[in-house]
């Protein structure tokens, strides 16, 4: 018999044919379902992963429609450690800040860590030093608490430590920064400082 012929018998007795389900390959722990899952993939798998997340220090993109809860942190800038920055007069800028964009709704949560020291001696005046804000070309101050002063008398070299936390609602683009708020007794104080913003959702 001709294989054509075999094949239109083939064909003609197709309904007699064993039906064969997932379930009959006794090698395979995948289910029906599972397998069902990779329908519609054109290429490999592990590829395709690892084309989105590869190497030591995979990049992430989120997408426009991403939402984080109340209280997350959405980007952490910091100064980082200052050179000594000397200052003798009110408005004396110590330590430029940093500069970030806030969210609308978001919250800004400033820190302020360092040192300072005089270079003279005896006072009778407090020199303040505060955290201002800057937006749009204009500071104002974010608080009056500030986060180190130098007063009393004390000897030349003195040492104190600046420490301070804030929260602010300005939205934006905004610069957070160290000054001189008060001047006290003339003579030099000398200023080591980090600044460092951290965004906040909600």
């Amino acid at each position: 018999m001709s294989r054509s012929r075999d094949l239109a018998n083939l064909a003609n007795n197709a309904s007699g044919l064993e039906t064969l389900t997932v379930s009959d390959i006794t090698d395979l722990t995948a289910t029906a379902a599972e397998l069902n899952y990779v329908d519609g993939v054109g290429s490999a798998l592990q590829t395709q992963i690892n084309s989105k997340i590869g190497g030591s220090n995979p990049t992430i993109t989120l997408g426009s429609n991403t939402t984080f809860p109340a209280g997350s942190v959405l980007q952490v800038k910091s100064s980082g450690a200052t050179n000594v920055a000397s200052t003798t007069d009110a408005g004396d800028v110590v330590n430029s800040g940093v500069e970030l964009t806030i969210g609308t709704g978001n919250k800004a949560y400033i820190n302020v860590t360092g040192w300072m020291y005089t270079a003279f001696s005896g006072s009778t005046s407090d020199r303040w030093v505060s955290i201002y804000k800057e937006v749009s070309g204009s500071d104002a101050l974010l608080d009056e608490h500030q986060p180190g002063a130098w007063g009393e008398t004390e000897p030349q070299f003195a040492r104190g430590a600046i420490s301070g936390s804030y929260l602010d609602n300005t939205t934006g683009t905004v610069r957070y920064k160290l000054k001189v708020k008060t001047r006290g007794t003339a003579g030099t104080i000398h200023y080591y400082t980090i600044v460092t913003v951290f965004e906040v959702k909600g």
